[in-house]
């Protein structure tokens, strides 16, 4: 099961102080970044996620998979901590004591599992994992095959990954023009290591595969949910279909789980965990189940094929990002721009060559972009007393907690109360934050008569008004 799974604490808590944010009223001070935009900051973070399916099935956790905005411009007002090593269970949870000869039993019965995957000359699985987090709830399936030779073929609803012929092939399905070609590495983890900086994102499936140490393999299993899991012991249970199998006990500073081992085939064939309280956050619950149908063979019922179709092989995740190749550079053309206004006719940015445009990206739980509206507003009106020739937007983005008609209200009510009179566009959807790039807000643009970006700045500094007049003037827009 690979690139799916790694820093389950952190999504789980994104995901709970998410919810508080967006049950809040509207206020300038409030943040959910963390929701809608890409960080340049924890890029590496948030392309992780998208590619690994969403990590811990963040279709439950982090409902939107790029995630993460870093502006130094805007802070969230105690936002939890995303560190994991700074969580601390509520009440301190110090380990029970753990029997050595009952702790000794359920790892060789581990060991054993780790061995019998790594030996079995093919293996097609199917693994399921149930994440719960207070109301919500999901699955992610993974579909895995390994052949003989090497090869294998994992995939989820969200990616493929394929090793073949020597080369180790990625596919994030919603990444349409481009995929990840590199040269396969005898052990696979280490090319997800040189991709992503984490060995444990292949999977606790390839990593026994590999014969990597049981505490590599285990924290992956548990998907880092309970910290650094000790195995505690092991008791014999009956399922209701009648078969005894082992039930082997762990334990963890931030939670316990299980695994459970079948001694006739010798393979694991569940897993489970359970959160403890984290410090400081009222409500907060969050549990997993893993089950999997494993079948050993002699050789695959067919063999492993890859088709990336018309995609671009890249060698490198910012490669295949489109917001991080995407980033805005000055002398190069604007990026297409057809966006609805608030109250009036779509504006088409290519109809507008032959005249200075400035842009405003923005969000409305930005502080700095409700500080970065009010300034532009003001140039907005010199501009208008001045009949200076150069247009001027707001360009709403990063609203992906709210539907198209709650967007519009929310920028609306924002404009009758501040009284602006320079147009906002409505960019829904996340397309205008990946073609521009935008890693940050607010994004300020200068585009010159001939379409290309002739300034850009993200957030606002004590400069700003004097920079963006200084690039006005050197096109000749004021």
């Amino acid at each position: 099961m690979a690139l799916w799974k790694t820093d389950v604490v952190q999504q789980a808590m994104d995901h709970f102080w998410m919810e508080q944010t967006v049950r809040s009223p509207p206020s300038p001070c409030v943040n959910r970044q963390k929701m809608s935009i890409h960080a340049s900051g924890r890029y590496a973070s948030s392309m992780t996620m998208t590619l690994c399916s969403k990590l811990v099935v963040c279709a439950v956790i982090v409902p939107l998979c790029f995630s993460s905005m870093a502006s130094s411009q805007d802070k969230p007002p105690q936002q939890p901590a995303s560190d994991p090593t700074q969580f601390q269970p509520v009440p301190p949870r110090d380990l029970p004591p753990i029997d050595p000869a009952m702790k000794a039993a359920g790892e060789a019965l581990l060991r054993q599992a780790a061995e019998t995957f790594k030996q079995a000359p093919a293996i097609v699985s199917r693994t399921q994992v149930k994440v719960s987090s207070g109301e919500n709830n999901s699955d992610l399936i993974v579909d895995a095959m390994f052949g003989p030779d090497g090869s294998m073929r994992v995939e989820t609803a969200d990616s493929l990954v394929v090793v073949k012929d020597g080369w180790l092939n990625m596919i994030l399905y919603s990444v349409y023009d481009r995929y990840i070609r590199v040269p396969a590495s005898p052990q696979i983890s280490d090319n997800i290591f040189t991709l992503f900086g984490d060995r444990a994102l292949a999977g606790f499936e390839i990593l026994m595969r590999e014969g990597q140490p049981l505490k590599v393999w285990l924290e992956t299993l548990m998907m880092r949910s309970i910290g650094v899991p000790l195995v505690a012991g092991v008791e014999v249970i009956t399922t209701p279909e009648g078969k005894n199998i082992s039930r082997i006990q762990v334990l963890g500073r931030m939670g316990a789980g299980s695994v459970d081992y079948d001694p006739e085939t010798k393979m694991i064939v569940s897993a489970r965990s359970t959160m403890f309280p984290i410090s400081g956050v009222e409500g907060f619950e969050w549990s997993m189940v893993v089950t999997t149908d494993i079948k050993m063979l002699d050789k695959l019922p067919e063999p492993i094929t890859f088709d990336p179709g018309r995609r671009l092989a890249v060698e490198n995740r910012r490669d295949l990002d489109p917001i991080a190749r995407n980033i805005l550079k000055v002398g190069q053309p604007a990026p297409p721009l057809r966006l609805p206004q608030l109250d009036g006719p779509i504006v088409d940015l290519s109809q507008l060559k032959g005249e200075v445009v400035v842009l405003d990206f923005w969000a409305s739980h930005s502080d700095a972009c409700m500080r970065s509206l009010k300034f532009m507003d003001e140039l907005y009106r010199q501009r208008e007393s001045m009949k200076t020739p150069f247009k001027m937007f707001a360009v709403n983005v990063g609203e992906k907690a709210f539907d198209a008609a709650e967007q519009i209200e929310r920028v609306s009510g924002i404009w009758l109360k501040e009284k602006y009179k320079f147009p906002s566009l409505i960019a829904s959807g996340d397309s205008v934050t990946k073609n521009w790039g935008i890693v940050s807000i607010p994004l300020l643009v200068v585009i010159d008569r001939e379409g290309r970006v002739a300034y850009e700045q993200y957030g606002l500094l004590p400069d700003t008004k004097i920079k963006i007049e200084e690039a006005l003037k050197k096109v000749g827009g004021r």
